[in-house]
């Protein structure tokens, strides 16, 4: 480990104090909270990282997708209708695969 230079930590906090800021203020506010009680920026990122490196966003789409075909704002052709549903089925059975369970 290398000596630190106690001018270099207290420039080094401050800059990491601001990014930290930087980073918290443009997430989404619904994550604000989960985030809030990291106090490094490095320590925001590796969370961060976790939330949307499981494809929870992706996961989130498709199920904002789903509804929006359950009660679609307008009147598709029924082909289009039932493209839109088979699309969809099969992306979300990619990123939760159907477990089969014991008789």
């Amino acid at each position: 480990m290398t000596d630190i230079v106690p001018g270099d930590f207290s420039r080094w906090k401050r800059i990491d104090d601001h990014i930290c800021m930087v980073l918290k203020n443009t997430i989404q506010s619904s994550l604000k909270q989960m985030l809030s009680a990291y106090n490094t920026c490095s320590e925001v990122w590796e969370q961060a990282k976790l939330l949307y490196t499981n494809d929870t966003q992706h996961l989130y789409g498709v199920c904002h997708n789903l509804f929006d075909v359950v009660a679609p704002p307008n009147q598709d052709p029924m082909a289009d209708y039932l493209g839109k549903i088979h699309a969809l089925f099969h992306e979300f059975n990619e990123l939760l695969p159907p477990v089969s369970t014991p008789a």
